[in-house]
């Protein structure tokens, strides 16, 4: 990665798929590239021999012809996300090309096609007459990661799940790994914590013999190998590990759903300017009337309080906010976020009442996110607002890019055909 030479790689059955995926890494990395991206003309032998002309590099001078070369000796030519924008649709990275100036030579027929069929009509709102804004309008439940992911982008939210897009740069073994985890820990949780007698050395012991099923579940493609396997069960057991001195629960539940429409939810999703928010919680851990919540990350973050409605992470808050509603059955303790791969990941993080004190959950040393009843209120009042507002642009359709693209989240595989910075959709 930069300043450094960024290394892509691609695994190709046949020989002859080696140019072609040549060409499709050369757009991946082009497109992901936060500075500079170099690429060499000639490919070496183990000899030291050339061989031939690399496939990425005759790609890049057929879009790029004007790249300046760089070194006599490799050709190296050096181009950076201003110089050319490229994005895994070949009819998106000339359109880009051309917007930035940049002329494109040898556009095949089928490309100059879709790009006419594709061509941008100008901006204007949304049609409050059309059928997306009064799908919006009328919407009655929307998914807690749905607007999650509209508060902290529309445009990418909009793009996502209207134009059905998938993030083609998706790190699929992080995703797999996230998976083996919350199943290794849902699996062997209730085993552990509900067993007054456990050890450290049982729970990896537990751990270690839940993770190759799970793997089976959950890495049909054998993404994960089996050193990392056991790397992501022990993480995943050093989580309960740092719960041996919480007191006990007197029950543990799993996978639990927050819908008024399904039978099986624990309860209803808070109700929001007319919009019921739903969705589903990792583990509740129950002590008498009192509820604590946990939401399970394949991450080192730790955020608390005012960083979880910054980085917009609301899961574990609209699930509180579920508790408020009159006669509930549950008192909120709190909603905790539990960083796997975190140096202390048995540490809870997030937002929490100061009775769980009591439960040796957290000391009386601990600041961060831990709230008396009465500041928990003020807080939760202050997310409901948040979401209201948002609750109310997303049914006026209201689709709009950020400001600056050092907003967007560093996550997000769009900028190529984002319009950040610009004015409201």
């Amino acid at each position: 990665r930069p300043p450094h030479p960024a290394g892509f790689r691609a695994r190709v059955e046949d020989e002859a798929e080696g140019p072609t995926a040549a060409r499709d890494l050369l757009h991946h990395a082009v497109s992901s590239v936060r500075r500079r991206l170099r690429v060499v003309r000639q490919a070496a032998g183990a000899d030291g021999g050339v061989l031939a002309a690399s496939p990425a590099w005759l790609e890049l001078r057929r879009l790029v012809p004007d790249a300046p070369v760089r070194s006599r000796r490799l050709g190296e030519v050096s181009v950076s996300p201003g110089d050319v924008r490229l994005a895994n649709e070949r009819a998106v990275a000339v359109a880009f090309a051309r917007a930035h100036g940049t002329d494109v030579h040898e556009v095949p027929l089928d490309v100059e096609r879709q790009l006419e069929q594709v061509a941008r009509a100008p901006r204007r709102a949304i049609d409050p007459d059309s059928p997306l804004a009064q799908e919006l309008a009328e919407t009655q439940f929307i998914p807690v990661t749905a607007l999650e992911k509209y508060l902290v982008c529309s445009a990418k939210w909009f793009i996502e799940s209207r134009l059905r897009y998938d993030d083609a740069d998706a790190d699929r073994s992080h995703m797999v790994a996230g998976d083996l985890a919350h199943g290794v820990l849902q699996r062997i949780v209730r085993d552990v914590r509900l067993d007054s007698e456990m050890t450290a050395g049982r729970i990896f012991d537990l751990a270690l013999a839940a993770a190759p099923e799970v793997a089976a579940q959950v890495d049909t493609r054998r993404v994960l190998d089996p050193a990392r396997i056991e790397q992501i069960a022990r993480q995943s057991a050093s989580v309960l590990v740092g719960e041996l001195d919480w007191s006990t629960p007197d029950a543990i539940e799993v996978e639990r759903w927050i819908d008024s429409r399904r039978e099986d939810a624990i309860f209803a999703g808070p109700v929001i300017e007319g919009v019921e928010v739903h969705g589903r919680i990792d583990r509740i851990d129950r002590f008498g009337s009192g509820v604590l919540l946990h939401d399970y990350k394949y991450s080192s973050g730790t955020p608390s309080n005012n960083g979880l409605v910054d980085a917009r992470k609301l899961q574990l808050l609209i699930y509180l906010l579920a508790m408020r509603a009159p006669g509930h059955a549950f008192e909120p303790l709190g909603g905790i976020y539990r960083a796997i791969t975190h140096e202390t990941p048995g540490k809870p993080w997030g937002t929490m009442r100061d009775a769980l004190v009591e439960q040796g959950i957290i000391t009386t040393r601990q600041k961060a996110g831990v709230h008396d009843a009465d500041t928990l209120e003020e807080f939760l009042d202050e997310v409901t607002e948040l979401l209201a507002g948002g609750i109310r642009e997303l049914r006026a359709g209201v689709v709009r890019p950020l400001d600056h693209q050092a907003q967007c989240p560093t996550h997000c595989r769009l900028q190529t055909i984002c319009r950040v910075g610009e004015e409201v959709a």
